[in-house]
Order: C-alpha cells, then structure tokens, then sequence
C-alpha cells in the first residue's frame, strides 16, 4: 500500500472534523501506518488526532485486526490465557502480572504472556525476566514447546510484531498514549481468547470490552484500578468489565472480595530491573508482603477467568499454595533452562 493507494488529506480533513472511523475504515488505515509507507508526518498527524477524543469500539477492533494481520503467532493450546496491560499508569509498581503469570501456570493454565521492556515505567517484563535469565528472544518452536511442557511462554513484543517499528519513532517523539497502547493487550500472538488486562482508565472499560467481543474473546476482565493502577488494586477499588463470550458484567471489587489485606501503593513500588528481580525472587521464595498480596489477588482473578477456580477467594488459596510448594519458582527455573539464555 502506498499513498496512491491511500487518500492520506481525505482521512486527515475528516478526523480533523471529528469524524470516527468504521471498522473496515480503521482497519486500513492502520494496515497502511506499519506498513512502512506511510510518512512520519502522517503517522504523527493521525495519532495526534485520534488521541484527543474518544475512541470508537470500531476503531479500537479493526485496528487491531490490522495488527493481528502483520503478527507473528504461535500455536498454542485453545485453553491459552494471557496477563497484560496496556501500561501508562505511571505507578512504576513490581511487574505484577509477570509474577501472576508465573503462579498460575504453576496451578495449570497455560500462560502465553506477551510483553515488552520499559516504556513509561523503569522496569517491564522482558527486563525483569532478562535479568533473571531468560532468553527473549528464544525462536517460536522453543516458546511452543514451553507452552505445552512448561504451561509458560514470554511472548517478546517486537518479535511478533515488527510492523510497529514503523511506527515507533514517532510514538516515542509524540510522548503520550497513543491507540496502540490501547490495541497491544488484544493482539496476542498466541491469539489468547481468555485474557485479564489492565487500562489506564476506567474510561477505556467500554469500548475495550466491546472491541474485545467483535475479536472473538471468550471470557476476559477488564481492569482498572481507582488509584490508577492497570492491575486490579488492593489499595483502591477496581472497576472491572468482565466479557463471556457476548456477554459483558460490570462491577467493583475490592480487598474484602479476595480475602486479603488492602495495601499501600509505595509498598509496590518498584525499581529498575536488579531491584525488581530480587522482588520478584522473594515472592516466589514465599515473603509475605504486598507484592505477594497483589499477586495473589491478580492470579485468583485469572483462575476464574482459566475456569480453574470457582471464585476469587478459593483462587487465592490455589496462587498461594502454587507459591508456597515452590511450584511457582519452579516455572522460572525451567522456562530458563528450555530458552536456553
């Protein structure tokens, strides 16, 4: 696709207009911004434009059907479930939902967790995993056979979409969240149809969860904390969207729903990549402290979402006992060991 092709001051006159886009619309229009034709000042132009309004469930989907065109998957079990969040709360916690999926693959369910390094924070998952070990960039026939001997696979960004390069630079020289902030949680290599995904705003909620029925999720929740945090919080309430197949259910949760003690955000805070790996090493070595606890809570949400657990409560029971037998612990050493770092 080239600028011939593309009627690029059409598209720009109508979003400067306000206009929304269509499905279809959105979906090429993003197919055209990674495909390495589409010039800087467009690409700038029209993720400045998007991002001073509300964005549709139409664009939010067909966006990401553009990316899921251009990714590179793998074959993982249909059971698969993925732990991510669209990042950008600016809380620089411990990376909760590495060490959730790490837990709840010890309880059984297959984790394919997509993530990447630090954008907005110090510290992401591929950093903490690196500095423990593992090998990110470990080739896809490796990542399936962890998946199904281990139950676990890290599925590095940038190795499955590269298609984003195209669109990086200007993404980091804008500064703010742009709408692949919001798409990266819905285009999981490992095409996960039972996912738990934090957001940045309650006000995302909505349209994510009605994107994420046009995608095809079968049961997915979506979070975000009342204190900002794109994981559910045991230091503020949650607003959390939860997806069954067409189905959608709002609802608050909070620390009494999970059976544990509330916590204090600087009790999470977390470092740079050494710092938050001897974190993360104490809490799979069984320390009780806040990170544990959100953890805890972030992992008996997937085992319900796995149909693992019944409720949250009796899924806290299972992270906790998949921590405290060392099974837990016991993931990481293998999935380091089959990636071969």
């Amino acid at each position: 696709m080239n600028e011939q092709d593309f009627d690029t001051k059409a598209l720009l006159s109508g979003l400067r207009e306000g206009n929304t886009l269509r499905e279809e619309q959105m979906r090429e229009l993003v197919s055209y911004l990674v495909s390495g034709d589409a010039s800087d000042t467009f690409i700038s132009a029209v993720l400045s434009l998007i991002a001073v309004r509300e964005i549709t469930p139409e664009e939010i989907a067909g966006g990401a059907k553009a990316l899921r065109d251009v990714s590179k998957t793998i074959n993982a079990p249909d059971n698969a479930v993925d732990c991510c969040g669209t990042g950008g709360d600016g809380l620089h916690s411990y990376n909760i939902s590495t060490a959730v999926a790490l837990i709840t693959s010890a309880c059984g369910v297959p984790m394919a967790k997509h993530g990447n390094r630090a954008s907005s924070s110090k510290c992401g998952a591929a950093d903490v995993l690196e500095e423990l070990g593992v090998n990110l960039n470990a080739p896809v026939n490796v990542l399936e056979k962890a998946l199904q001997n281990i139950g676990f696979a890290f599925l590095m960004a940038p190795n499955h979409h590269a298609a984003l390069a195209h669109v990086g630079k200007v993404r980091k020289e804008l500064g703010f969240r742009t709408f692949f902030n919001i798409m990266g949680p819905l285009i999981s290599p490992a095409q996960a149809k039972r996912q738990l995904i934090g957001v940045y705003s309650k006000e995302l909620l909505k349209p994510m969860g009605e994107a994420l029925k046009k995608l095809g999720s079968q049961k997915t929740w979506l979070v975000c904390g009342e204190d900002g945090l794109d994981e559910i919080s045991l230091n503020a309430p949650t607003h959390c969207l939860k997806i069954d197949d067409t189905e959608t259910e709002s609802c608050i949760l909070s620390n009494e729903d999970f059976g544990l003690p509330s916590i204090s955000l600087e009790d999470i805070r977390g470092g740079d990549a050494t710092y938050n790996a001897q974190a993360l090493q104490k809490l799979l070595n069984g320390a009780d402290n806040a990170y544990r606890y959100m953890a805890l809570a972030n992992a008996a949400a997937v085992l319900v979402i796995a149909d693992k657990a019944p409720d949250l409560k009796n899924g806290v029971a299972m992270a906790a006992h998949a921590i405290d037998n060392g099974s837990a612990k016991n993931v990481l050493k293998a999935y380091i060991q089959i990636t071969g770092a």
